[in-house]
């Protein structure tokens, strides 16, 4: 059976077997696994060092380890030729080639920004507690399909009104008629729409389907207001079917990383003005500003050009 079975590619991006730890190697008794022209370059406390920090920081990488009795021999299979390659990039002098600094340069700028990034996300943002992904569900599992199984829905016919006060007196007239809209609607000759089966789904004003989706009990007839208040709907709910949710223990290993990002992205509008100010950075948009107004304007003129040859064809059309 050939064990060099590569569990994953993290594996080759993160285990290198180092060869400056002469210091380290020199204390450690432990079994030699490498060595080169009989000098100890991998020893196994090394080994399991190395697995260790690479279970730590890829999941996919801990489940193997605890999963598999022999996941220390298939992490050896499967990384030691990184010890090749280090030796003959040594051997052959390699780094003084210039594309070699050239990508090396980069490499480490990166690196130097991904740890930068990653410190001071640790020190601005707190841990994500269970708690914290809790609220996150109960908040949006009326929003993100994600979290349901079955989408809640409610059967709907709406009038609609430019003030609170007319919709209100709509409503009055309403519930003195036991809940008939469709027969004071023909009174007060307003028009009835018939939205059908409303969900998260329906591309209605947010505010008016939150208020809709969350009524109870139903049947029922309410008023819901326009996210920006210019417009009173009279709705009538005569059928409603509540939303089923995937159990919040299933998820909350998937929820975790959503909540982690939605607190970086809070932090980071928070705090970076703040350090703009304390550190005098100045940040000059106006080259974005230039390059979408020019898009724009290009829009703008493809789609006059447009008209005027479809304005062309209807001419000659009619001609």
């Amino acid at each position: 059976m050939n064990k060099r079975i590569a569990l994953c590619s993290v594996m080759l991006l993160l285990a290198g077997f180092s060869c400056n730890k002469k210091d380290a190697a020199s204390s450690d008794s432990s079994e030699v696994l490498v060595s080169v022209d009989g000098k100890p370059l991998l020893r196994l406390s090394e080994l399991r060092q190395q697995i260790s920090d690479i279970c730590a920081h890829d999941q996919n990488s801990a489940i193997y380890a605890q999963l598999l009795p022999d996941f220390e021999e298939r992490f050896f299979e499967a990384t030691y030729p990184t010890v090749i390659f280090t030796e003959w990039a040594k051997r052959t002098n390699v780094a003084s080639n210039p594309e070699y600094k050239k990508k090396l340069e980069l490499m480490m700028r990166n690196a130097e920004k991904i740890l930068a990034q990653e410190a001071f996300v640790h020190a601005h943002v707190g841990d994500v507690k269970e708690e914290d992904i809790k609220n996150y569900y109960e908040e949006n599992k009326d929003k993100d399909p994600r979290l349901m199984t079955k989408a809640g829905s409610a059967e709907v016919k709406v009038v609609k009104f430019a003030q609170d006060a007319q919709a209100q007196e709509f409503l009055k007239k309403v519930a003195a008629k036991a809940g008939n809209l469709d027969a004071v609607a023909k009174e007060a000759k307003q028009k009835v729409v018939d939205l059908g089966k409303v969900t998260a789904a329906s591309q209605i004003d947010g505010a008016i389907k939150g208020r809709i989706l969350t009524a109870k009990p139903t049947p029922t007839t309410l008023i819901a207001a326009s996210s920006d208040g210019k417009e009173f709907w009279v709705v009538k709910i005569s059928k409603s079917e509540p939303a089923q949710y995937r159990p919040f223990e299933q998820i909350k290993d998937g929820l975790h990383e959503i909540v982690a990002m939605k607190k970086i992205n809070e932090m980071l509008a928070r705090v970076v003005p703040d350090y703009e100010k304390k550190y005098g950075i100045k940040v000059d948009r106006g080259y974005f500003e230039r390059k979408r107004k020019e898009f724009q304007q290009k829009q703008q003129e493809a789609a006059a050009k447009t008209k005027e040859v479809a304005t062309q064809k209807d001419t000659k059309k009619a001609a």
